[in-house]
C-alpha cells in the first residue's frame, strides 16, 4: 500500500476512506436541500387578473355582475369581480356584392373583458398561482360565478400595486 492509505483503508492512519465518502455524501444532500428549499418564496399578495369572453351570447353576459366572488372550475377561490366591460363583438360582414366587411357588428354576440381583484401567490419574479394552478396570460380559465360558467381567457395578470 501506500503511504497515504495504510493496510486497514485509513487515510494517513488516521480516517476511514468509507466515513469520509459518507461525509463528502452528507455535505451534497444538505447543501442541495438548502439550495431547493431555500430559494424564491412565494408571498401571498393582492393581485389583478384580466379576463376576456370572446362572442357570447347576449343573456350570460348579463349574469356577471361588479363584486361576484369568482373562482376557477377547480374550486380555487379567483377573487371578486372588480369590473365588467361589454362591447359588440366584430364580425366579418359580406354585403349585396360580395365584399366583406370587417367592421360588421352582431346583434346576438358580445365580447366582454373582466378584471378581476383577489389573493395569489406571487413570487418574486413575478409568477402568481392561484389554488397552485399558474395565471399567465393566453391560458384558458372557466370562471364560476352565481349562475354562470363561461370560458375565458386570460389577458393580464400581474401583483396589484
Amino acid at each position: 500500500m501506500s503511504p497515504l492509505i495504510d493496510d486497514r483503508g485509513r487515510l494517513f492512519g488516521r480516517v476511514s476512506v468509507v466515513d469520509i465518502i459518507v461525509l463528502l455524501l452528507i455535505v451534497a444532500v444538505g447543501a442541495f436541500a438548502w439550495g431547493r428549499f431555500s430559494g424564491d418564496q412565494a408571498q401571498t399578495k393582492d393581485y389583478r387578473m384580466v379576463l376576456f369572453i370572446d362572442r357570447t351570447r347576449i343573456p350570460q353576459v348579463t349574469e356577471a355582475n361588479v363584486g361576484d366572488a369568482v373562482r376557477d372550475e377547480r374550486g380555487a377561490v379567483l377573487g371578486k369581480i372588480e369590473d365588467v366591460v361589454e362591447s359588440e363583438s366584430r364580425i366579418d360582414a359580406v354585403d349585396d356584392s360580395g365584399n366583406v366587411n370587417p367592421e360588421g357588428r352582431s346583434t346576438v354576440f358580445k365580447d366582454v373583458t373582466i378584471t378581476i381583484k383577489g389573493q395569489a401567490q406571487v413570487s418574486g419574479n413575478g409568477d402568481i398561482t392561484v389554488g397552485g394552478s399558474p395565471m399567465r396570460a393566453g391560458l384558458p380559465l372557466v370562471l364560476v360565478g352565481p349562475g354562470y360558467s363561461p370560458k375565458t381567457v386570460i389577458i393580464k395578470a400581474s401583483a396589484a400595486k
